[in-house]
C-alpha cells in the first residue's frame, strides 16, 4: 500500500507542477490551476488517492522526515500558495490549502455535499478563503 501511495504522491506532484507551469506561461493564478489539478487527480484516481491519504498514516505530508514524493506534493502546494501568503506562514497556508482540498474531495466522494455547488466551492477555495488579508 505504501508503494502505491508514494507513487501516487509522485504523480500528484507532477500534475501540480505541470499545472503551475501552464499557469505561469498563461500569466494565470498558480493556485487556481493547482486546485483544478488536485481535484482532477483525486476524482480520477480514487483508489490511489485513498492509498495516499487514508490508508498510509505513516506517510507525512508537509513534515520532515518522510519520503520525497509526499514532500514534493506539499512543496507544489506551498509554491502555488506562497504568492498569496501576504505575511502569513506559507507552510501553514499550504497545510490549510491541502486540508480544504482533501476535505472537499472526501465529502464530495461520500455524497455529503451538494453536487450542483461543486463549482462554487472550488471558486471559494481559489478566490476567497485563501486570498490575502
Amino acid at each position: 500500500m505504501s508503494a502505491v501511495a508514494v507513487r501516487g504522491f509522485a504523480d500528484l506532484a507532477a500534475a501540480l507542477a505541470a499545472a503551475r507551469a501552464v499557469a505561469a506561461e498563461d500569466d494565470g493564478c498558480g493556485w487556481s490551476a493547482v486546485v483544478t489539478a488536485y481535484l482532477d487527480f483525486a476524482y480520477a484516481s480514487p483508489e490511489v488517492y485513498d492509498a495516499m491519504l487514508a490508508h498510509t498514516a505513516d506517510l507525512t505530508l508537509g513534515r520532515d522526515p518522510g519520503p520525497g514524493a509526499p514532500r514534493a506534493a506539499f512543496a507544489e502546494l506551498r509554491a502555488a500558495l506562497a504568492p498569496l501568503a501576504a505575511g502569513r506562514d506559507p507552510d501553514t497556508l499550504a497545510e490549510v490549502g491541502w486540508a480544504l482540498l482533501h476535505g472537499t474531495v472526501m465529502l464530495t466522494r461520500g455524497g455529503r455535499l451538494r453536487p450542483e455547488k461543486q463549482e462554487q466551492r472550488e471558486e471559494l477555495i481559489v478566490a476567497r478563503l485563501l486570498a490575502g488579508p
